[in-house]
C-alpha cells in the first residue's frame, strides 16, 4: 500500500501494491451510528438461555444414550426451553437503515453471521465472501487480505467481518499440536500473524476490522448418532476452548482498537480504522445444546430446529456496544 496525492486539488488516494486505488478521502469518514428502530427490543441472550447450563446438557446426554434423535426432547424437558422444539429465526429485532456497508469474508459460521447481519440491517448493506482452509502460512494471509482488498476496490465498505481461523484449523491435516508450546502455542502463532495484517488493512483502508474468534463446540452432540461423517478428521473437540482464550489474551495485550499510529496521523487526519473482537464464545457457552449438529446455529435435523436467530442479539448486541 502506499499513499499518493494528485497534483491538482487536495485528493488523496491510497493504492494497493499493484497501484490501484483503494480509497479516497471522501471515504475516510466516521462510521454512521446504528440504532435499533424505535418499537424494536433487544431481549440479552443470558435471558433467551437462562435455564441452559452445563450440568443439564450433560444429564441430557447421559439419559439420550447417545442417541442424537432422544436428546433434544430430554434436553427441552430439563432446561425449560421451546428452542430446538420450533424454528427461532426470525427474532423480529430491527435497526434502523444507515448507510454503512459491511463486507464478511469467512466460513459457514461468518455466512450465519452475515445473514444476521442482513434481517437486522436489511439484505442491500452487506456482501459474503466465502473463504476457508486457506492454512496456516503467509499464504493464508495474503488470501484474506487479497479477498478484503477486492471487495473494498468493488464496493467500498465501512466495516469488515472476518473469520474462518478456528473450526477448519481443527482438523489434523491443518494443525500441528504437541511440542514444547502446547496445543494452543501454533494458534498463538497463527492468531498474532493474522491479526498483524488484518490491522494494517483497517489503517490502509480506514476501515473498522472484526476479527470473529473461534467459537466453542457442543462436543457431545456432534459426536451422538449420527455423528458428524468427518469427525475422526478433526483434532480434540475441545480445541476451541484453549484458542479461544489464546485470541482473548492477544485483544488484551494488544489493545488493538487504537490501530492509528502517529505516523497515519500525521498523513491522513481523522482516518479511522480499528480491530475489534467478535468473541464467539460468549454466544455458544451461553446457549449451549441448541445447534442441531453442535456446530451452526442454523443446523436442524430429527427433533431439531434451527435457533439462527439468537445470532440476532449476541450480534445486535456488539453493534450497539461498538458503534451505538
Amino acid at each position: 500500500m502506499r499513499i499518493s496525492w494528485a497534483t491538482r486539488g487536495l485528493s488523496l488516494c491510497v493504492l494497493n501494491n499493484w497501484g490501484q486505488p483503494l480509497v479516497t478521502l471522501a471515504n475516510l469518514v466516521e462510521l454512521e451510528k446504528f440504532e435499533l428502530e424505535k418499537a424494536s427490543k433487544l431481549p440479552s441472550l443470558t435471558s433467551i438461555c437462562s435455564n441452559v447450563t452445563f450440568d443439564l446438557y450433560a444429564r441430557a446426554a447421559m439419559e439420550a444414550e447417545g442417541s442424537r434423535r432422544r436428546f433434544f426432547p430430554k434436553f427441552r424437558k430439563l432446561t425449560q426451553t421451546t428452542l430446538t422444539a420450533e424454528p427461532y429465526v426470525a427474532s423480529g429485532i430491527k435497526f434502523k437503515r444507515n448507510a454503512v456497508n459491511a463486507v464478511f469474508v469467512g466460513d459457514s459460521v461468518v455466512n450465519e453471521i452475515f445473514k444476521s447481519y442482513e434481517r437486522l440491517l436489511g439484505s442491500e448493506s452487506a456482501s459474503f465472501v466465502a473463504l476457508r482452509d486457506t492454512g496456516l502460512n503467509a499464504s493464508g494471509v495474503f488470501a484474506y487480505k487479497n479477498r478484503l482488498e477486492i471487495a473494498y476496490s468493488q464496493k467500498p465498505y465501512k466495516l469488515a467481518f472476518v473469520g474462518g481461523l478456528g473450526l477448519h484449523h481443527m482438523l489434523r491435516d491443518k494443525h500441528s499440536l504437541g511440542g514444547a508450546s502446547g496445543v494452543a502455542g501454533p494458534h498463538k502463532q497463527v492468531v498474532a500473524r493474522y491479526l498483524a495484517m488484518f490491522h494494517q488493512v483497517a489503517v490502509d483502508l480506514g476501515v473498522d476490522v472484526v476479527f470473529v474468534g473461534v467459537p466453542t463446540l457442543d462436543a457431545a452432540t456432534i459426536l451422538m448418532s449420527t455423528a458428524k461423517h468427518d469427525f475422526l478428521d478433526f483434532n480434540d473437540l475441545a480445541l476451541p476452548v484453549l484458542w479461544d482464550a489464546v485470541e482473548v489474551r492477544a485483544f488484551q495485550e494488544e489493545e488493538r482498537k487504537k490501530t492509528i499510529s502517529s505516523n497515519d496521523k500525521e498523513a491522513i487526519e481523522g482516518k479511522r480504522g480499528s480491530l475489534l473482537h467478535l468473541r464467539l464464545a460468549e454466544l455458544t457457552n451461553t446457549c449451549l445444546g441448541v445447534r442441531c449438529d453442535g456446530m451452526h446455529f442454523n443446523s436442524y435435523g430429527r427433533e431439531c430446529e434451527p435457533s439462527s436467530g439468537l445470532w440476532d442479539h449476541f450480534l445486535g448486541d456488539f453493534l450497539l456496544q461498538h458503534f451505538g
